[in-house]
């Protein structure tokens, strides 16, 4: 997996909400990774290493 972060959502807080399914958040080598439901909440644990970039939906 090579995630590109879209803008509006490189630097999200932890338990953000986003409101709309279907919101596209960033890229995996050109294929949109999408919200999968309405109010979907972002979860960022904290990175074991430096550099590592972990997301949940």
């Amino acid at each position: 997996m090579q995630l590109e972060w879209l803008a509006d959502f490189v630097e999200l807080a932890r338990l953000e909400v986003i409101e709309k399914a279907g919101t596209v958040i960033a890229h995996d080598r050109g294929t949109p990774i999408i919200t999968p439901h309405d109010n979907c909440v972002l979860v960022q644990p904290f990175p074991d290493e430096e550099g590592q970039d972990r997301k949940q939906l």
